[in-house]
């Protein structure tokens, strides 16, 4: 299994920071895996990544914020709960070969780090229901940080093929309404960049296990 780390492609922050997970995140953890789960699980996961990304290009522009303002609006406190159970099943999944204590404490790390990413997407959502800006540039550093480093540990094939697909369905939603249905799904295969049978079957798996409405945050 490929044990090669993600290096988050970097995206300008609002203020100075950028959408890059510090060296130290990965150094922290010492436990060796064997092995990840098949890659479907980070599509959501990497959506929450890319909000942040898009987030942090709007910077403290009001109309581009205005206009992301709707992806975050529609997330629930049930929706970023869900986000959270997504991240605990995959982390479940991994396989490790290391002390016992030391793959606790991978665990807990990674999932700590989904854990203050989606709190700060809950805090970013009520700023911009409040029409407030300020906080918001830091909240998206704290995505970005956490976020960032939780992906810069899993291996580089499966962070590109969930960001691939994750792109690929915000095409597949043609009526923006930020959920995948199957008629989205049936017309965009009719057309010049189909989804592929791996994308394809991912998809339907984890529309089948109640994802349908986390695949574009």
């Amino acid at each position: 299994k490929s044990k090669s780390l993600l290096v988050a492609e970097p995206s300008r922050l609002a203020g100075c920071a950028t959408l890059v997970a510090p060296a130290a995140f990965a150094q922290e953890r010492a436990a060796k895996v064997e092995g990840y789960p098949p890659f479907g699980s980070l599509v959501p996961i990497y959506g929450i990544f890319n909000l942040a990304r898009v987030t942090a290009d709007a910077g403290t522009d009001s109309t581009k914020l205005l206009a992301v303002r709707p992806r975050y609006t529609r997330l629930t406190d049930q929706d970023l709960d869900a986000y959270r159970l997504v991240c605990t099943a995959y982390i479940g999944q991994i396989n490790y070969v290391d002390a016992e204590k030391a793959v606790s404490f991978d665990k807990a790390a990674r999932f700590k780090a989904c854990d203050e990413a989606l709190k700060a997407v809950g805090v970013i959502r009520d700023l911009l229901n409040k029409g407030v800006q300020e906080g918001v540039p830091e909240q998206v550093q704290t995505i970005g940080k956490n976020m960032g480093g939780f992906l810069q540990l899993l291996p580089k094939p499966d962070y590109e093929k969930a960001k691939a697909l994750s792109e690929k369905l915000r095409a597949v939603d043609t009526d923006k309404d930020g959920k995948v249905s199957d008629e989205e799904v049936q017309f965009f295969q009719s057309g010049a960049k189909p989804l592929s049978s791996e994308e394809l079957e991912t998809v339907k798996a984890l529309q089948f296990v109640g994802l349908k409405d986390l695949l574009i945050p």
